[in-house]
């Protein structure tokens, strides 16, 4: 996680997708690839999921710093979902950006649904609420990830989402073992 933190840090300052797929475009062109070259629907749609619930988690992890007092779930609030979600989702928005696609950040009525449902809480009913949440979620979107990764036909997308497993999968993980551990 602190390698995968430290390369994200570097990357805030560049524009990380784009830098990691410098020969992407240029080996698209030659090999005229436009597979590759072009963002599906799929792409399109996956993009704008992963990044509508990159930002409900970021409102969520924002929810739970100012509600809980556990220390686990503030730590994993800050390291699991504020460090990873938020470049994440700007890196969706990179590549939308770059093929031109719409892609929607809002969180869904069902995330929003959630939001509220957890703001009503409090204490250990809270901390158990949000965390057997993300574990679910966390799940979902190690998931979504991993169809991506198979059916990806950009080679930038492709990246971004191997770039996104790791976190997902240390965010998977985390939430369910403290989700276990809070009861």
């Amino acid at each position: 996680m602190k390698v995968y933190l430290l390369i994200l840090g570097a990357a805030l300052g560049t524009p990380w997708i784009l830098a990691a797929q410098s020969n992407g475009a240029s080996g698209n062109a030659k090999n005229g690839s436009k597979a590759s070259a072009q963002l599906s629907a799929k792409g399109q749609q996956f993009l704008s999921k992963i990044a509508s619930e990159d930002q409900s988690e970021i409102n969520l992890a924002m929810l739970a710093l100012q509600k809980t007092k556990n220390n686990q779930v503030k730590t994993y609030a800050r390291t699991e979902i504020l460090a990873a979600d938020a470049p994440m989702e700007q890196g969706a928005k990179v590549i939308a950006e770059k093929y031109k696609a719409a892609i929607t950040v809002k969180p869904s009525e069902s995330d929003t649904n959630e939001y509220n449902r957890l703001s009503g809480l409090s204490g250990k009913a809270f901390n158990q609420a949000y965390m057997k949440y993300e574990s679910s979620q966390q799940a979902k979107d190690l998931q979504l990830v991993g169809r991506e990764e198979t059916a990806a036909r950009n080679r930038k997308l492709r990246n971004y989402v191997r770039y996104e497993y790791l976190p997902v999968t240390s965010a998977t993980q985390s939430a369910r073992e403290l989700s276990k551990s809070i009861g």
